[in-house]
């Protein structure tokens, strides 16, 4: 009798590895508290993580706001990492050398002059002409309820929610007119609607 031949081993299909690449991380670096505190309260209402979005608030004064944010810039340029600097215009001396240099390291920026009280101011009503930082700061305790700037700087983020819109179609109005006046970061105007819009985008990627 025959001995019959050994079966054929079943071919071995080598699987092909799936490699997920995560975005890096949006790092936000921010000069004071208070803006810290606003970009965390809507990630949290947005549910973007910290794996997204990475806020580091209480910098100080737009050079050192620039020089941290120029480090992750450094420490992360292989992948591509977002990096945007968040200060006012106050009466820094070196504003305008920090938008220089936040610029040549490929920086975005969300600044405010002559604060940030006026991007909170204009959540409530328009405003359109100069206005001094501490004018700005009274005017908000009178718009937004609870708000004072040395006891208690925060923003109640439910009524953020609810004017993100207004405060976006404002600041466009008040950037049209300082680039028309010569000076797109001229007093009064505010690029900090466009990071609350790009972190609100990342809650739907």
């Amino acid at each position: 009798m025959s001995r019959r031949p050994p079966p054929t081993p079943p071919k071995l299909q080598r699987a092909l590895a799936t490699v997920t690449f995560a975005r890096p991380p949006m790092i936000v670096v921010c000069e004071g508290k208070t803006e810290e505190q606003l970009l965390n309260a809507l990630k949290g209402r947005w549910r973007i993580t910290k794996l997204k979005v990475q806020v580091k608030g209480s910098q100080g004064d737009p050079r050192n706001v620039v020089r941290v944010a120029g480090d992750r810039v450094r420490a992360d340029a292989r992948h591509g990492v977002e990096v945007w600097a968040v200060f006012d215009r106050d009466e820094h001396a070196h504003w305008s050398g920090a938008i220089d240099q936040a610029r040549a390291l490929g920086i975005d920026l969300a600044i405010s002059n002559p604060c940030f009280e006026l991007w909170a101011i204009l959540l409530h009503r328009d405003h359109t002409a100069h206005i001094h930082r501490h004018e700005a700061q009274r005017r908000l305790k009178r718009l937004h309820k609870g708000y004072d700037h040395a006891r208690s700087p925060y923003l109640d983020v439910d009524v953020v929610l609810g004017a993100l819109e207004l405060a976006e179609q404002r600041c466009a109005l008040l950037s049209r007119t300082a680039v028309a006046n010569g000076d797109p970061h001229g007093n009064p105007s505010s690029t900090f609607s466009t990071l609350v819009s790009r972190i609100r985008g990342l809650a739907t990627d």
